[in-house]
């Protein structure tokens, strides 16, 4: 958890996506009166969740 912690606070700009995708998710859980923009939240922020976690685990892998 520290090195995902120390993996974050090199690019401010991970957190903000890592807090955005938590942010949208939260949104979508509090805007079900319309279920196009709860989908349309629930997936965007499920999406940055999923690029965060997918940009940590490939971080020691060679690039092309």
């Amino acid at each position: 958890m520290r090195e995902f912690g120390l993996w974050l606070r090199e690019r401010p700009l991970r957190l903000v996506e890592l807090c955005g995708g938590a942010l949208l998710l939260v949104a979508a859980a509090l805007a079900s009166e319309d279920l196009a923009s709860t989908v349309f939240l629930y997936s965007f922020g499920a999406l940055l969740l999923v690029l965060t976690l997918h940009s940590y685990l490939g971080q020691n892998r060679p690039r092309r």
